[in-house]
């Protein structure tokens, strides 16, 4: 567990560290989000732009950051989001791994492995409405995983579930893939296990 804290705040360190972190694509995601935080705030976009939405993927950045463009300086939004991206892509994979161990030892063990390959290449490219989504895409399994092992939950974490599917979509389409492979494998082995035990095929699909 102090390895994982120690390495999470050096992380954050290296993000917080420089003025503009080297991430090559960043700085042109954060022009966009400059001129989506201009139109929340009720100030024209520069001659020449135009904003529309749609309900589509790849909008990840686009939900949150000129929403902390009212709040923060272009740098510190800009840092704010880059952690919180590092945060989930570690947590969602942790929660996973968890929710699949069953056991905490283990499962912390684990967590701390997956701890250098953070800074991946996606990162470092700055595509981060994909990078984040690995992360939600894992935590949304992590809790579907719960809500198979517990056929009985609340309505609260089904409800909790709905909006990391939606989420996951408007986030981006390559997260959203990530979930239906693992939610399909999930399905797969549970199929495999039910057949092993002799379960015929109306009782698998109830």
């Amino acid at each position: 567990t102090l390895i994982i804290g120690v390495s999470l705040i050096g992380y954050l360190v290296l993000i917080w560290w420089w003025d503009y972190p080297p991430l090559i694509d960043w700085p042109n995601h954060m022009a966009r989000h400059y001129i989506e935080g201009l139109a929340i705030s009720g100030q024209a976009p520069p001659a020449g732009y135009e904003l529309k939405y749609a309900l589509m993927p790849n909008l990840g950045g686009d939900l949150v950051v000129p929403l902390l463009l009212q709040v923060f300086s272009l740098a510190t939004a800009s840092k704010i989001f880059l952690s919180l991206s590092l945060l989930i892509y570690w947590a969602g994979a942790s929660c996973f791994f968890a929710a699949q161990t069953g056991e905490r030892r283990s499962a912390i063990a684990v967590a701390a492995l997956y701890l250098p390959f953070l800074i991946s290449s996606s990162f470092l490219w700055g595509f981060l409405n994909y990078y984040s989504s690995v992360g939600l895409a894992f935590l949304a399994m992590a809790n579907y995983i719960r809500l198979y092992e517990r056929p009985r939950a609340g309505i609260g974490q089904l409800v909790l579930q709905a909006a990391f599917i939606c989420l996951l979509y408007l986030w981006h389409l390559a997260g959203f893939g990530i979930y239906a492979v693992l939610h399909a494998s999930h399905l797969l082995w549970h199929i495999v296990q039910a057949k092993r035990a002799g379960a015929n095929t109306h009782h698998i699909l109830q």
